[in-house]
């Protein structure tokens, strides 16, 4: 399996574009006053976006001086600042960016054909700027509908002015207007307009768009008609004009007769003159002009759907105390975290169920009177934070008794209090057992508008509920129709995808959110007969077909934050992961691995080497490559040609897989990593190793010992080392090499007090080791000198001391420790000859602990 270190890629890129080096690219932006210049590089812009290859390639850039130069008066510093840290860092933050930057930032996106953020950006806007998308809702039409590529901003635009029709057709500057957007609204079947209307707003911005047509149409020729005619022709066939009335018939379409085909116009003047008449040309399906806020959907035992509908304005700014046109169609859908009856009243239930859920509404129904009292907090609920204050600007507190008040945050500093009892906005504040005395109290101090009473109250019941991050319309037929503006339209592989992922990842929806899934995808079939269940069910089968883009969006906007991509555009396309590194184009950066034999040559970039790798960083700021033809070489025969594969892969792609590696190349490539200076990857190569390859280690014991301590940044790997001889020491013991084995390792496990192994073995095996460190010693003793003897001794004489020879038994000290008494002290041989021979003898040099031998031999892998 692949594992991607993308973050550190991103940082290392981003870094490069901050440090300037090596640049071959100045990009002006913005009008003279604002002007800034980029210092960049080709290979990134060119690799990233079509538009820069495409000008590159065609020679559209200027060139001074060996430098490319390109001017965009059109694109603010703040939009393309953005947007070239996105092209090398692959990360954009919206956070903090006003709308009207993040709109610019869109039309920058679709200049430079960076096609990953064109759903992304629509869907955050959407999300996160309703407001100010509402209130410059022309603005966003002229962009939008510019741009075909905008698709979720054209259809949010539509079913928000089609909801909300007044907002556009009482401009006074109907040129703005663009005809493909006004179009799509009278094609809609949800637009929430009389039909008379439609028909006057349509005469008047065919006349705007013609201003040499006279004023009064009494005065008009055939041709003026004509004209008006051909202006709006489009939209006549979506006039339902068998429902304008009779009075509206009369004085507004008949003066415009000559522009409606006299089939047409003899039928209506038959079907509002002739009792009975049936319409020949009504084949249009009434609007759906009648909303139900009723049906906003909550599960709660407190409040109905219109209070919750009425909450849901407040959400989107309403101050008044009932929904007013400009909010009456648009809600959330709340999502019950926590009740009282169900869950408990007490804090720690309400942080258990509510803690890091996003916005939420709590709601409390008083003990003994009708009062119904909440809140709005629009950051989390944390307990950790217990004791401090959150500032925010868009909290507010309520009642719904006869009277509806509203009341919003004045002290933004001290809106939600973060405490370990239950929610706290202040003046509002659930303490205690809520449901027992004092449990609930309110007293006016930073909230502009008393709600109730000053004093202590009881809760009968209260409820929680998380605010979701999509948008649900009430349809003028009362039909629920949930609309996710992250897609953009209702195509079955994108609701499929999401499934899909979710269920991956192991993350399970819920009922209602799997039928609604369900209930979109019905709704945007066409033909009956392919809504199967089958066709929801058959998940595996379109696994293949994906859109990983769209799935990140998707999870980016359901706010389910651990499956956030940050990397789409990389998992999305391995091409453009290594496009640098296999196209070989630009390079600038020639390296050999390997011996003779296996060499071979890799063609690279010395920009991206250098951030990505502080030892080519030394390497090129130090000289120490040679340069033939404006081509840096450099040899690295210390590297097989597979071990630098993978590294390169990941230095230019952020991505390293070692499922197929064998062990021997995994510690290869550890040691090139330590070479190369990737210290983010020392740890990860080490645990792969130990997890995976652990048969390997222990065939290579001594190998593994040797490398591993030969690099301090091994930490893990020496550890791992360590705890297994001590706890498996026949794997060290045993094996063929133990004798290569350097004396700072052995004697590192002989001071280890978790050594498991008898004394008597520990000295045979130390014994052997000494001989083997000198080759030249008899291999019979009893021919020894006692020159051989000393020898024997010098190199054994840091370990000896750690010998717990007081535990080694009678027998084994006279067959295997008097034989060696030459390379002991005497005072140490004669102490211990005393202990074995005297009973009750205090031993003089006994000052080691004993080690702990009794080990669960069970759980040893061998």
């Amino acid at each position: 399996m692949a594992i991607q270190f993308l973050p550190c890629l991103s940082q290392d890129m981003t870094k490069l574009l901050e440090n300037k080096k090596n640049y071959d690219l100045i990009i002006n932006v913005d009008k003279e006053n604002n002007k800034k210049e980029f210092c960049v590089h080709t290979i990134i812009l060119e690799t990233r976006s079509s538009y820069f290859e495409h000008a590159f390639s065609n020679g559209f850039a200027k060139k001074e001086n060996n430098t490319y130069i390109l001017d965009f008066p059109d694109i603010s510093v703040n939009a393309f600042n953005i947007l070239i840290r996105y092209t090398y860092g692959g990360i954009i933050n919206l956070d903090n960016i006003e709308a009207s930057d993040i709109i610019n930032l869109l039309v920058a996106c679709e200049k430079f054909k960076l096609k990953e953020l064109y759903n992304y950006i629509q869907d955050y806007l959407i999300l996160h700027h309703q407001a100010w998308l509402f209130q410059n809702l022309l603005l966003v039409q002229q962009i939008c509908f510019k741009y075909p590529e905008f698709i979720k901003l054209q259809n949010y635009w539509t079913a928000t002015v089609c909801e909300q029709p007044e907002i556009i057709f009482n401009v006074t500057d109907l040129t703005s207007l663009d005809k493909k957007a006004l179009l799509s609204l009278y094609k809609n079947e949800n637009l929430y307009m009389e039909e008379s209307e439609l028909w006057d707003y349509i005469i008047r911005w065919g006349k705007a768009q013609n201003p040499e047509l006279p004023e009064k149409t009494s005065n008009w020729t055939s041709n003026e008609f004509n004209i008006l005619k051909k202006t709006i022709e489009e939209f006549m066939p979506h006039i339902r004009f068998y429902e304008i009335s009779s009075d509206d018939f009369c004085f507004n379409i008949m003066p415009y007769s000559s522009m409606i085909c006299n089939d047409l116009f003899q039928d209506l003047s038959r079907y509002h003159l002739v009792s009975n008449w049936q319409p020949k040309f009504n084949s249009l399906k009434s609007r759906k002009t009648n909303l139900n806020l009723s049906n906003t959907p909550i599960d709660s035992k407190i409040i109905n759907g219109e209070q919750a509908a009425l909450i849901s304005s407040w959400i989107q700014g309403n101050s008044e105390g009932k929904i007013s046109n400009k909010y009456m169609k648009v809600y959330y859908e709340f999502q019950l975290l926590t009740r009282g009856s169900r869950d408990g009243f007490t804090g720690a239930s309400f942080h258990k169920m509510c803690d890091n859920k996003g916005p939420t509404i709590t709601i409390i129904k008083l003990k003994g009177e009708p009062s119904i009292l909440g809140g709005y907090n629009p950051i989390n609920w944390e307990i950790n934070k217990h004791g401090n204050y959150e500032k925010t600007s868009d909290s507010f507190i309520f009642s719904l008794d006869k009277e509806v008040i509203l009341s919003r945050v004045q002290n933004y500093d001290n809106a939600i209090f973060q405490n370990k009892n239950g929610p706290n906005f202040n003046d509002l504040t659930l303490r205690g057992t809520f449901n027992s005395m004092n449990g609930v109290y309110y007293a006016k101090y930073i909230y502009d508008q008393k709600i109730h009473t000053k004093g202590y109250f009881i809760a009968d019941e209260y409820e929680v509920f998380m605010k979701p991050s999509y948008i649900a319309y009430a349809f003028p037929n009362g039909i629920l129709f949930m609309i996710l503006h992250l897609y953009k339209d209702f195509r079955e592989y994108n609701f499929f995808s999401l499934i899909i992922y979710r269920l991956e990842n192991q993350i399970k929806p819920s009922p209602q959110y799997m039928l609604l899934i369900a209930l979109i995808f019905l709704l945007a079939k066409k033909k009956r007969k392919q809504r199967n269940k089958k066709r929801i069910m058959d998940f595996a089968s379109l696994v293949g077909s994906c859109d990983v883009g769209g799935l990140h969006n998707a999870c980016y906007n359901l706010s389910y934050h651990k499956i956030r991509v940050k990397w789409a555009w990389i998992i999305r396309n391995e091409a453009i992961r290594v496009y640098f590194f296999e196209s070989k184009r630009n390079y600038d950066f020639i390296i050999s691995v390997d011996k003779e034999n296996n060499k071979r040559e890799f063609y690279a970039h010395s920009v991206i080497l250098e951030v990505r790798s502080s030892y080519f960083e030394h390497v090129l700021s130090h000289g120490l490559a040679r340069k033939e033809n404006n081509i840096f070489i450099m040899d690295i025969p210390d590297i097989s040609v597979d071990v630098f594969k993978i590294l390169i892969r990941y230095i230019y792609g952020g991505t390293i897989d070692l499922g197929h590696e064998e062990a021997v190349n995994i510690v290869n490539l550890l040691v090139a990593c330590e070479k190369l200076k990737l210290e983010e990857l020392y740890d990860y190569v080490q645990d792969y190793l130990i997890k995976h390859h652990q048969s390997w280690i222990f065939q290579n014991f001594v190998l593994i010992r040797q490398i591993s301590f030969k690099y301090s940044d091994f930490a893990k790997l020496q550890n791992y080392w360590a705890t297994t001889a001590c706890e498996q020491p026949k794997i060290l013991f045993s094996a063929n090499d133990f004798t290569s084995l350097d004396k700072e390792a052995l004697l590192s496990i002989c001071k280890d007090e978790n050594l498991c192994v008898k004394e008597n073995e520990l000295w045979d095996h130390i014994i052997r080791w000494g001989k083997a460190q000198n080759s030249e010693l008899p291999e019979e003793i009893n021919n020894w000198t006692a020159n051989d003897f000393n020898i024997l001794k010098k190199s054994l004489e840091d370990i000896i001391p750690l010998i717990r020879f007081y535990e080694i038994s009678s027998d084994d000290f006279c067959y295997k420790i008097m034989p060696y008494s030459a390379i002991l002290s005497n005072e140490l041989f004669q102490d211990l000859t005393k202990f074995h021979l005297v009973s009750n003898w205090k031993p003089k040099f006994n000052s080691l602990v004993s080690r702990k031998v009794n080990w669960n031999l069970s759980s040893v892998t061998m």
